[in-house]
């Protein structure tokens, strides 16, 4: 055996390697259930690329969660929609203005419109649809209809 820090080495590698196999599958299942999550070009006002919230999607036994992470955006800057079986979210937020004789030193966060849309599995229920923005987080849930609800486990006694 070569020394404890090459044993380790492999060891960090091989779980990369596991960890990385898990993330591309559990994408490709909110993927398979989702859709891709259309995307259109996200522009700054000067018409500059920035980058998206992320946007992760949580089933639980009862819902699905699409939580966005857009720190800095009031509840008023966002704009949900479903149409055509499909959750569109939309958030526009401008630039802070500087005022007179500010100027950045450095400038890495920047502001400008987003849209993304997702597929609606057909075990939602409109009716149970809601939104809520907090610290920084926009929660969207859907409810799932009556019959798509997973019950608890139950254990069945032989006669």
């Amino acid at each position: 055996m070569s020394n404890f820090s090459d044993l380790f080495d492999d060891i960090l590698k091989k779980g990369e390697t596991e960890l990385n196999k898990g993330i591309k599958t559990l994408n490709q299942t909110v993927t398979d259930m989702f859709g891709e999550g259309e995307k259109t070009a996200s522009k700054t006002a000067n018409n500059e690329d920035f980058t998206d919230p992320l946007i992760n999607i949580i089933e639980t036994n009862d819902s699905f969660k699409a939580l966005v992470a857009a720190p800095g955006f009031q509840k008023s800057d966002f704009k949900l929609q479903i149409e055509n079986d499909a959750l569109t979210i939309k958030g526009v937020k401008e630039a802070t203005k500087l005022a007179p004789g500010e100027s950045y030193l450095m400038h890495e966060h920047t502001f400008g419109q987003f849209q993304r849309s997702f597929s609606v599995p057909e075990t939602v229920d409109q009716q149970k649809i809601g939104a809520a923005y907090k610290d920084g987080i926009l929660t969207v849930t859907l409810g799932k209809k009556e019959g798509a609800i997973r019950r608890a486990d139950l254990d069945i006694d032989i006669l």
